[in-house]
Parts: structure tokens; C-alpha cells; sequence
């Protein structure tokens, strides 16, 4: 772990020593123990002390962590690995002083690393950023606040929750170009033609039939359907109703949805007699009354209309 260094004094050191008139005396007299107690002693101890913060200085090993951690001192100019979804908090601001800084990398391939502040501090200007998988930031301090530099664009993401296709944007690189733009979302629609954002339609969107902007889901198509013995399904506009009656030679059955407009009317029975025909006497766009016409029937018969 590294610390940002601070200078070192020379302590020891005989600023005012005595006055050295010329004369020969032994007050005057040059000997070892006093040059190393005044000068080599001071000069030793200080360069020690620059060593020792210069290695200090010099560490920085990255320092991996698995749950949330707040920097400290020794953090400074090292690299802060989160393994995991953690949050960092950067040491308060007035503590670590301007100057200091310290890497953060989010080394997991999934979740988000969160960045905050100690004790109010911002980060870019608000109160935390995220990192996505795999990427970092260096996060320098002056003194009061913290701001990111370098291996990307850091933003706050946070849910868009009624997106405007005609007056939201995303960032783009357009390579023509070569620099990067802003562009409508409605620059990536989809079409007929071209791949791009599609909006899915709602079951009542998939019944009317008529909007092309939109897909079809299976949800939405059987969001219109009720999938039963008397039951409907609509395809678009097309709207398909079938139902049946276990009884006898005649009687009267009501369609599951009631059309705007009636085309058609399919029918059929099982069990009957030799010879026995089914008749549809009456149809309308709420239901079918029949009877059989010769013979009996014994099991079932069924209809199956079409219309919209």
C-alpha cells in the first residue's frame, strides 16, 4: 500500500555554530565525532526517512476486496480490485488531502460497483457513480471533493422509466465521421427493412390490426383469445369463434365474442344416424340456431365462424 508523501526536515543539523576566528585552539578543531553528531548524523536520519516514504510512495500492488471498503491514506496511488458488487467509499476529502488519489476497478464480470463519498463528499459532482463490469477509474481528490479521470465515462445510471423515442438520445460513434454524436432513438427504429428498436404491441394494439410500427407477441396474441370449448381467438382483425353442444337435433348456441361483421359459418356433428344432415337455422353475429334435418344426432355438433 502506498502513501503520498510528505517532506522530511533535517533535524540535528548545527545551524549557529561558533564563530572561528583563525586560531588554533581546540574549540577550533575540526574532529570526526563532531562533523558526524552536527552534519552526518542529520543527513543520515533525513535520507532514511526520504527511503523509506519513497518506497511507500512506490507500493502500489493492487489491493483486492470482496466486501464494501472505504480508502484510507495507504491507499493512496494504488489500484482498489472489487471482486464483487461492493461499494467503495473514497476517504473523507479534507483527510486525504488534494493530491491524493486512487484507483478503482470493477474486476467482476457482473453486478455494479458503487463509488460514493465519505461524509458528504462528491463524486463528479454528485453523490456516486457506478462502475459497470470491467471498468475503472482513477478518482483524484482536491482537497474538498473527488472527480474521475480516464478509462471512460463514468454516469449515474438510473432507470428511464417513459422513454420518448422522438426526443430521447443515446451517445453513438459515427465511424464516417470519426467523433462521436448524439442520436434520436427514433433513429433506430425498426422497419420492414431494417434491423433496429422495435416497440411490442398490447393485446388490444395486436386486435385492431392496423399499426406497423409495432410487434406482435404471443402474450399480445392470446391476450385475445379465449382458448376454450366455446371460445374465440382473434388474428389481427380476423376474429375465429367456435363452440359446440353436446345434445340433441336442435337448439341454440351464442358466439364467445359477438362479431361486428359475420362472413362465414362452418358445421359439423358426430354420432348421428344414417342419413342425418345438420341445418343452420338462423345465424347472426351474437350466435347460430340449428336443427337436424333428417335423422338424429346423438353426440355433438359444432360450428366454427369467421369475421371481425
Amino acid at each position: 500500500m502506498a502513501t503520498k508523501y510528505t517532506s522530511v526536515s533535517v533535524t540535528g543539523y548545527n545551524s549557529s555554530p561558533p564563530s572561528d576566528d583563525g586560531s588554533v585552539t581546540e574549540a577550533n578543531r575540526i574532529t570526526w565525532a563532531k562533523q558526524k553528531t552536527k552534519i552526518g548524523d542529520p543527513i543520515k536520519t533525513a535520507l532514511e526517512a526520504i527511503d523509506a516514504k519513497i518506497l511507500l510512495l512506490d507500493d502500489t500492488t493492487p489491493n483486492a476486496k470482496t466486501l464494501n471498503y472505504t480508502t484510507t491514506a495507504t491507499d493512496h496511488n494504488t489500484t482498489i480490485l472489487a471482486t464483487s458488487g461492493i461499494t467503495i467509499t473514497l476517504g473523507d476529502a479534507a483527510t486525504m488531502g488534494a493530491g491524493y488519489r486512487v484507483a478503482i476497478k470493477h474486476a467482476a464480470s457482473a453486478g455494479i460497483v458503487t463509488v460514493v463519498g465519505a461524509g458528504g463528499n462528491l463524486v463528479n459532482g454528485t453523490s456516486s457513480v457506478i462502475l459497470p463490469p470491467q471498468h475503472g477509474a482513477w478518482f483524484e481528490c482536491n482537497g474538498g471533493n473527488y472527480f474521475a479521470v480516464g478509462l471512460g465515462q463514468i454516469v449515474t445510471l438510473t432507470q428511464d422509466t417513459s422513454p420518448d423515442i422522438t426526443a430521447d438520445r443515446i451517445r453513438t460513434y459515427d465511424n464516417s465521421a470519426g467523433y462521436e454524436k448524439w442520436a434520436l432513438l427514433s433513429a433506430f427504429a425498426a422497419s420492414a427493412s431494417v434491423s433496429g428498436v422495435v416497440e411490442l404491441a398490447t393485446a388490444a394494439e395486436t386486435k385492431t390490426g392496423t399499426d406497423t410500427t409495432r410487434a406482435v407477441t404471443p402474450g399480445g396474441l392470446l391476450g385475445n383469445a379465449n382458448l376454450a370449448v366455446t371460445g374465440h381467438i382473434y388474428i389481427g382483425p380476423l376474429l375465429l369463434n367456435w363452440t359446440r353442444a353436446t345434445s340433441t337435433d336442435s337448439g341454440s348456441l351464442s358466439w364467445d365474442e359477438a362479431f361486428t361483421n359475420l362472413w362465414g359459418i362452418a358445421s359439423g356433428f358426430s354420432n348421428g344416424t344414417a342419413g342425418s344432415s345438420l341445418r343452420i337455422t338462423s345465424s347472426s353475429t351474437t350466435g347460430v340456431s340449428y336443427d337436424v334435418d333428417t335423422g338424429t344426432v346423438s353426440s355433438t355438433v359444432w360450428f366454427f365462424a369467421w369475421g371481425n
